[in-house]
């Protein structure tokens, strides 16, 4: 059984699985204890294609994160991430009682359920309902109209929703690995919450998490999420077409890609020979760099031709001031930031887990934003379940879930 105090992350992506366990420390940071991490099997476009191979590699990263951390790994919160996952904003009326004097919290929540009835796809279901501001009568911009005096009470939110057989095969995955799950979590408002300051979200910033086969968008705006969508398209695209283009396996091509990719030809030796394995381990042979430059320039123009297409649908850049950041294994190819910049036409920067120590060594890049991310949604659960004398074996699994939702407004 979990200690109490830990909590636990898994993020389950296309190219690699994560856990990592850690605890609240001094000065609101996160102590880390301990991860595992290991090359992701039978998962495509962040979505899972062989569950029987998730689930080995679950536990194989599960195994090596208990003996780091020397913890009894049972309980997980899990990211959400696929192509499937959409996000769009709604609003939600009701009418105050007449013979009621003030709004109170049953109120909240009925006019957060009228936010909740949209028109869904088949087989999708929400995942997260996130309030943004309410409106009591003619006076918008409350952010807790608990007590307040009203005749009609509305609610501005944000509904992010899911793939019902996505989220249960995933779910099925992780808990035939043996873990509990405690929540499951969009991977792209995790990473925001690792890599994102108040001050961004206050002002409006755009986080681009940039995995192997997706990339999440969420945007901000006065300190709450405005837009969320997700990219077809991620690093391992980049990945696949430097082993097709250089002739050479994929994981020969991923080395090259971490060693030699580069973006942003500045000060880049195009001349520089750059040795390359031949498929079938037939022997090596040298290349240009200029030739897998060639390779990865149409690919990073095309997804960052879409993510500029989507970025439009946010509004224009004098909405956006605190720009872009960028998070994920995408967000380590070489001269990134300044081709974001040139493409998006917006600052930009390479965002990295906050407010973390311990043993950071391995998870402490942009690519681990994701899984640090669950930590602190997990202990932030904690905190707000001690000040609320919230006790989890008083509710149902659902009721807990919906409870949850209804503070993500604190979250965010």
């Amino acid at each position: 059984m979990l200690k109490d105090g830990l909590v636990v992350g898994l993020d389950v992506g296309t190219t690699k699985t994560a856990v990592v366990v850690g605890e609240a420390s001094e000065n609101n940071e996160i102590y880390i204890l301990g991860s595992g991490i290991a090359p992701s099997s039978g998962i495509k476009k962040g979505m899972i294609i062989n569950i029987e191979e998730t689930i080995k590699t679950i536990e194989t990263v599960v195994s090596d994160a208990e003996h780091i951390s020397d913890a009894d790994i049972d309980t997980v919160y899990i990211s959400v991430g696929g192509y499937h996952i959409q996000g769009q904003n709604t609003r939600g009326r009701i009418i105050v009682p007449p013979a009621q004097k003030e709004i109170v919290a049953e109120d909240k929540n009925r006019v957060q359920e009228a936010a909740r009835a949209i028109q869904m796809a088949a087989n999708y279901e929400i995942l997260h309902v996130i309030p943004k501001e309410y409106k009591v009568d003619d006076q918008d911009g409350i952010l807790d109209p608990a007590g307040m005096v009203g005749s009609q009470l509305e609610v501005e939110t944000h509904i992010i929703t899911a793939s019902s057989i996505a989220l249960r095969n995933l779910q099925k995955s992780v808990r035939g690995s043996g873990l509990k799950i405690k929540d499951s979590i969009f991977e792209g408002l995790a990473a925001a919450e690792a890599v994102l300051t108040p001050d961004e979200k206050e002002l409006g910033v755009v986080l681009l998490h940039i995995g192997g086969g997706t990339t999440d968008i969420v945007a901000y705006s006065n300190g709450y999420v405005k837009y969320s969508g997700v990219l077809p398209i991620g690093s391992a695209h980049l990945t696949s077409d430097i082993s097709i283009g250089l002739r050479t396996s994929y994981q020969e091509a991923e080395k090259l890609k971490i060693k030699h990719g580069v973006i942003w030809l500045e000060n880049v030796n195009l001349e520089e020979k750059i040795s390359v394995a031949n498929a079938g381990n037939d022997g090596a042979r040298l290349i240009e760099l200029r030739q897998m430059i060639e390779i990865i320039e149409p690919r990073m123009e095309e997804m960052f031709a879409m993510i500029k297409s989507e970025i439009k649908k946010i509004g224009p850049a004098a909405k956006i001031p605190a720009g872009v950041v960028l998070s994920g294994g995408g967000a380590l190819l070489n001269g990134i930031t300044k081709f974001a910049e040139k493409t998006l036409e917006l600052p930009v920067r390479i965002g990295k887990p906050n407010n973390i120590n311990g043993l950071t060594d391995r998870v402490n890049g942009p690519a681990f934003s994701a899984c640090i991310g669950l930590l602190m949604y997990g202990l932030k659960f904690q905190n707000h379940s001690h000040r609320q004398s919230f006790m989890r074996t008083n509710s149902t699994y659902d009721g807990f879930k919906s409870w949850l939702k209804s503070f993500f407004k604190d979250i965010f």
